[in-house]
């Protein structure tokens, strides 16, 4: 998982470097309007939040299915093929019987990465919902949002809170997106401000790594 979270804050570094430059060429243009690039940076923001949470779940499986992490019930009713559930079971034959070293390409934690890279392929992990149903793919937690609550604020009571704010950038970047943040009652785009932008970033900064934290496996 220590892999995940690198990624993360390299990612998180590109968009402090997106938006230093935004400030230096608004210095420079103080007329020109350079809000796409706060556009830009808060899509990244929400995608490399995205990524670390497909990442954990990826990990956090695996360390489930290698029976390092206990086993949630979302996790044993994960579904699988025929094809890979049959790829699984001779691999772990070929570990038993194999006098010569096994490829990576053909141990058990292969085939079955290769189906939770399948189901992530249709997941988006970028609203309070979809986190919730990723991280009971592994992590057994009843009260997830109020753990992660407690990191973020030390106050697991303010589990609505992070929800709400994670749910509103969420929304953000829809309308980025899909609507070329458009406003749909006079067709002009929404106004995005540098510091409302920054909040989000450092919101989603700060909610990813303390996820992170609050699921990895702890050492002694």
């Amino acid at each position: 998982m220590r892999a995940a979270i690198n990624q993360f804050e390299t990612n998180f570094r590109a968009i402090r470097d997106m938006h230093h430059l935004f400030e230096t060429l608004t210095t420079a243009n103080p007329t020109q309007d350079l809000s796409d690039l706060l556009r830009f940076e808060l899509m990244y923001a929400v995608s490399a939040f995205d990524k670390l949470i497909h990442e954990l779940v990826k990990f956090g499986m695996l360390e489930c299915f290698s029976g390092l992490r206990e086993k949630t019930d979302a996790f044993k009713t994960f579904k699988i093929s025929t094809a890979s559930l049959e790829a699984i079971s001779q691999a772990k034959l070929d570990q038993q019987t194999a006098s010569s070293i096994i490829l990576p390409n053909q141990t058990p934690e292969y085939f079955f990465q290769l189906e939770i890279d399948l189901h992530g392929k249709n997941a988006s992990y970028q609203n309070s919902s979809n986190v919730s149903k990723g991280l009971t793919l592994f992590w057994n937690e009843n009260d997830k949002w109020g753990k992660i609550a407690e990191a973020v604020y030390n106050d697991k009571n303010k589990k609505s809170e992070i929800i709400d704010i994670l749910n509103a950038i969420s929304a953000k970047r829809h309308l980025i997106v899909h609507e070329a943040d458009i406003n749909p009652v006079d067709g002009n785009k929404n106004l995005r401000d540098s510091a409302d932008t920054t909040e989000d970033v450092n919101f989603l900064e700060k909610l990813g790594k303390e996820i992170y934290e609050c699921v990895k496996l702890q050492t002694p």
